[in-house]
């Protein structure tokens, strides 16, 4: 007999579809932070799991307003509203993928904020259905709603896990369909029975309604797979470094071709060459930025080490150094470290070791480009790694002539993705101290970047060098550096052609003598392209040679050049939270013009605009949730709030919701620098918190007595998160030199304690509430959907502010005091 479509939620095929539909959710939004990198800017590819938050907590709301549809038949309704979710993910995508390729030129004017967050008020509507299905399943699984909201952590979990391979054999669009074909499938089990089943009953003249809802799904599904291009791809935005050289080609008669493409859980990327000559350099960017220039032929053998990026050669003319390069890209590193003492004698290979984080792109210098470009990945004497660099560096023992980064970590996608702004594990001051730790007597630290007027980045590097030097026993690290400016290209903005230029910084590990700094002057007078702008001996020019200490300059410098540190690795955040007042309040003018008056400032901007983005995503969320959350909720929910002890049931969920953010946020950052990638960390993070917190979501659904399980799990959380918070920084020196396999092992050991505890909370409160005050259920859902939208943004805020560690600590500190608010009321209900 054909099971009744309308008891599917208790039984096991609804737990597949819960599981199934939030695999999608969850992929989806991991997903969307790829997609968001290309078509919009970086830094606002984190506001994805804010706005899926908001989405979620709305539709939540909205089925908790209606009460009526929680007692109707909810088969066919959890259906309809999952295919609706796959349905208007493909329609937002068709609006946003052309929204985003006729995007302005600038993306640093305020009035793209409001382009951006048009592009996520579209994105929210899908997640307010698949917020209204878990929500829906929730509401009607009863005494089960413990194994329901297990089956749906566990599904996120799977979607987790699906991200990565999925990303690297469909690319971004094909994980999307994916995202709409788990949506699907949820929506089929919930319909009604198997597909073949379906067809039985079609050829039998049974259920009608409800074959032709599987035919039809059944028939989008091809589409989907066939016609992805036709409804919409991921363009580059305009403003991207990409997007204007290519302009700029064409405007000069010299057009490019993006010549493939390959999605990266890391980046997007993208080669572009010339099609007229398939043997010129060609370019590699990341999601549409930080170009990587990739010379063709066996360019190793004409390449000129006078060339910026090897600067460092000039101090071992004699010698044949001792070479590590993190970020090779294209393998400009490598063609320096080969032309180093040319001619080499019969047999001589070069000593190089280069770290590349992005496996898509060692695999096209190994595969597709390696006949084309000599295979330099090969050469004599080279050996490289795919690996995050100072994860790498810190578990080797060698020591080196050279530590070399050209342009490494630029303005590209985010590291790890939704969670953060633009941090960088590879220019804090514990980097420099692995950096001088791994250096021979005579080594040389050599870091390209880009050049502003006024300084930024070399300013803040010679700053944090300094403070390292002094740290190794330095007695006058000024004599420890040297800073060389190089003009660059030019490209085009707003129409006008305009030049990137850079600075080359060396710190060395002993002083430079008086012969080596003449020789790196008679260097820059020989070459037109470039200015000794620092050596022993001289002061650095303009608002650079302030006079005072140091913590005198950098407060009155017009940029934030505090050094950064692993708790916050935050080195592209040169505005200060003042800044920011200044700019919206238009009394930052003089600071300004000084960026905007750059060539260069044109496409970096002179706004704080990363910060005011935070601040307007913070107020936007703050309306959002008052609009669809609360606001319903006090409309048609009222008598919940007169319940006995409603102010602390809502404090309660609002600290469960507030406390799980910041944790995830925090623990995926800190691990990037553990498991040696952000794609590593955050699946191996994300996945251990979702399947754990479901386990232990699934066994306080069995507790006979929900109020002590709350206890007992809210005072582990906080015992737990404390000692992770302190013990970690301890676990990372210990276990970082164990292999990649081991450290994944082992960060899933320690987290997933923690996360098991952190999933009873919920359930158990929830089984309270059914029990005693279910008129409050509706509004413990909301608050805490709600608190988790602000704590996303929250804690972005507090981690730049003032670290990590203080994001765990207000994490603790929060589900303390929902354990202290929670006991209360057990006491009061007793």
């Amino acid at each position: 007999m054909t099971e009744s479509p309308e008891s599917v939620v208790s039984t096991r095929r609804g737990h597949v579809a819960i599981a199934l539909l939030s695999a999608s959710v969850l992929l989806l939004q991991l997903v969307q932070t790829r997609l968001f990198s290309v078509m919009l800017w970086h830094h606002l590819t984190y506001l994805v799991v804010t706005f899926t938050m908001l989405g979620f907590a709305a539709g939540g709301t909205l089925v908790a307003c209606r009460p009526h549809i929680v007692k109707m038949p909810a088969g066919r309704r959890l259906g309809r509203w999952a295919f609706l979710f796959g349905l208007s993910v493909v329609l937002a995508y068709v609006v946003v993928s052309r929204l985003a390729s006729q995007a302005g030129t600038d993306a640093h004017e305020v009035s793209e904020v409001a382009t951006a967050a048009l592009d996520y008020a579209i994105l929210v509507l899908p997640m307010v259905f698949a917020g209204m299905v878990v929500s829906l399943a929730l509401a009607r699984a009863g005494d089960q709603v413990g194994k329901m909201y297990a089956w749906n952590m566990i599904g996120s979990a799977f979607g987790c896990a699906l991200f990565v391979p999925v990303l690297r054999i469909f690319g971004g669009e094909g994980t999307v369909w994916i995202c709409v074909g788990l949506a699907w499938m949820s929506a089929s089990l919930f319909w009604g029975p198997s597909t073949l089943e379906f067809f039985k009953d079609y050829a039998k003249g049974r259920n009608p309604q409800t074959t032709m809802g599987s035919i039809l799904v059944g028939m989008l599904a091809v589409v989907a797979w066939i016609a992805p291009p036709t409804l919409f791809t991921i363009p580059v935005a305009p403003s991207k470094a990409m997007a204007r050289n290519m302009a700029f080609a064409e405007e000069k008669g010299r057009p490019l071709a993006i010549e493939l493409t390959r999605w990266d859980p890391l980046c997007r990327i993208d080669v572009v060459g010339d099609p007229a000559s398939p043997m010129a350099i060609k370019t590699i960017y990341q999601d549409g930025d930080a170009p990587t220039v990739l010379p063709m032929g066996r360019a190793h053998e004409t390449t000129n080490i006078l060339d910026k990026e090897g600067l460092a050669y000039l101090l071992f003319l004699e010698t044949s150094p001792k070479v590590l390069a993190i970020g090779i890209g294209g393998g400009i590193d490598i063609l320096q470290a080969a032309a180093a003492k040319r001619p080499r004698p019969d047999g001589e290979p070069v000593d190089f070791t280069g770290v590349e984080i992005n496996e898509t792109t060692a695999d096209l210098m190994t595969g597709l480009y390696a006949v084309g470009t000599g295979d330099r990945y090969h050469l004599p004497g080279v050996s490289v790694h795919i690996d995050e660099g100072r994860s790498w560096l810190r578990r080797s023992s060698e020591r080196y002539d050279i530590i070399q980064m050209t342009g490494t970590d630029t303005y590209a996608a985010l590291a790890s993705g939704s969670y953060v702004m633009s941090e960088s594990y590879l220019y804090t001051a514990e980097a420099y101290d692995d950096f001088l730790s791994h250096l021979t007597p005579d080594g040389v630290i050599s870091i390209l970047r880009f050049r502003f007027d006024p300084p930024r980045e070399t300013l803040r590097l010679a700053a944090i060098a300094v403070d390292a030097l002094r740290r190794d026993g330095a007695e006058h690290p000024e004599n420890h550096l040297l800073l060389i400016g190089v003009n660059g290209p030019r490209v085009l903005v707003k129409g006008e052609e305009v030049g990137i230029d850079y600075g080359s910084l060396l710190v060395r590990k002993r002083p430079f003598t008086t012969d080596e700094v003449r020789r790196y002057r008679a260097y820059c007078e020989g070459s037109p392209r470039t200015d000794l702008l620092y050596a022993p001996g001289m002061s650095l020019p303009g608002p650079a040679g302030a006079s005072g200490s140091d913590d005198v300059f950098r407060a009155a410098y017009p940029f934030n050049l505090e050094p950064v540190t692993d708790d916050s690795p935050f080195f592209f955040r040169y505005h200060r939270w003042e800044n920011l007042w200044d700019s919206l309040t238009g009394q930052d003018e003089e600071d300004r013009a000084l960026v905007e008056g750059s060539e260069y400032g044109d496409i970096v901007g002179g706004k704080p605009i990363g910060l005011i983005m935070l601040v307007t995503v913070l107020a936007e969320s703050l309306v959002l949730v008052l609009l669809l959350v609360l606001a319903p909720l006090l409309i048609s929910r009222r008598e919940g709030l007169a319940v006995k002890g409603a102010g602390r049931w809502i404090a309660y969920f609002s600290c469960l919701g507030a406390g799980y953010m910041l944790v995830e946020v925090a623990a995926m950052q800190r691990f990037v620098l553990f498991l040696g990638s952000p794609s590593y960390a955050i699946t191996v993070v994300l996945f251990t918190f979702l399947l754990f917190s479901g386990l232990g979501a699934a066994v306080a659904g069995r507790s006979d007595d929900p109020g002590r399980t709350l206890r007992r799990a809210l005072g582990a959380v906080c015992v737990l998160l404390a000692a992770v918070g302190i013990s970690l920084t301890t676990f990372f020196d210990i276990a970082l030199r164990y292999p990649l396999e081991l450290r994944m092992v082992l960060s899933v050991a320690l987290l997933a304690p923690v996360a098991f505890v952190m999933g009873m909370p919920f359930p158990s409160g929830l089984a309270l509430l059914g029990i005693r005050s279910s008129a409050l259920v509706p509004w413990a859902f909301g608050v805490n959907g709600g608190a988790s939208v602000l704590a996303s943004v929250l804690g972005i805020m507090v981690a730049m502010s003032m670290g990590f560690s203080a994001s765990f600590a207000a994490a603790t500190g929060t589900y303390l005091l929902a354990w202290l608010v929670g006991h209360r009321q057990l006491r009061s209900m007793a």
